[in-house]
């Protein structure tokens, strides 16, 4: 995982293996680590709260969360806060207000298994941040999505398409795109659809009303076209050369 601040000066780098955030610095092409922060976990996502003095990462064997701070000269540290989401945190991601985060617990150890699964809500707002809310939205959520008004969230849901051995009863042959309503009180579901197979990246246009999802094992890209409420009203797909493992918005 990696995350840029709003500037453009400052990116996270999650390092799995090695248990720690890389902080890069940025100066147009010129790009250096300044600095490694140990997190004493395996670390798979890391997103950075919009002013710029928080970010999150997702400690994906431990089920938790962990809070950095950032200073204003950008120095990042561990607070050794860690808010306990669900299993297996894949990705988390920020709101453009910076009030909410949204993780999606992949669980069974990064693969289907049949069994539900949730979507972790995070208020930032409270002091201390905590964990106001689980979303049951079905087998395997891995990448998330928050639009860019705010009002809507989009997670890619796995359901045994691809990871799952053929013949098992919790096979599919393609996975969901699950659209999410947010308010006030949290996230519930609006609709899921069927997409293609073992979809992973998942992005919004900058004007709210569609979602874009890239299907690794269909080597294609959904594009759904959404209503102000999260519902589906249309839907094509786009082939591709090869397998989509992650996707990015150029404007955001």
């Amino acid at each position: 995982g990696i995350a840029i601040d709003r500037h453009g000066r400052m990116g996270l780098v999650a390092n799995r293996d090695g248990k720690s955030i890389s902080v890069l610095a940025i100066d147009g092409a010129r790009v250096e680590v300044r600095a490694t922060i140990p997190m004493t976990d395996s670390v798979v996502s890391v997103a950075i709260a919009p002013d710029g003095k928080r970010a999150l990462a997702a400690k994906f064997a431990a089920h938790k969360v962990a809070v950095l701070d950032i200073g204003p000269d950008g120095a990042v540290s561990y607070s050794g806060r860690d808010l306990p989401v669900g299993l297996f945190p894949w990705t988390v991601t920020i709101t453009p207000d910076g009030n909410r985060a949204f993780v999606s617990n992949i669980g069974a150890n990064a693969a289907s298994d049949g069994n539900a699964k949730t979507v972790s809500v995070i208020d930032l707002g409270l002091a201390p941040p905590r964990v106001i809310q689980h979303v049951s939205v079905g087998d395997a959520p891995e990448g998330i999505s928050i639009s860019p008004n705010g009002q809507l969230a989009a997670v890619t849901i796995l359901q045994g398409s691809y990871d799952a051995p053929r013949g098992s009863w919790f096979r599919n042959e393609v996975g969901l795109a699950t659209v999410l309503r947010l308010d006030a009180a949290g996230a519930s579901v609006a609709q899921s659809v069927p997409v293609g197979g073992f979809p992973e990246g998942i992005a919004f246009s900058s004007d709210n009303r569609f979602v874009y999802v890239g299907n690794f094992s269909t080597s294609s890209l959904s594009i759904l076209e959404l209503d102000a409420d999260g519902r589906v009203r249309g839907q094509s797909t786009m082939p591709l050369a090869g397998p989509a493992a992650s996707l990015r918005i150029g404007s955001r």
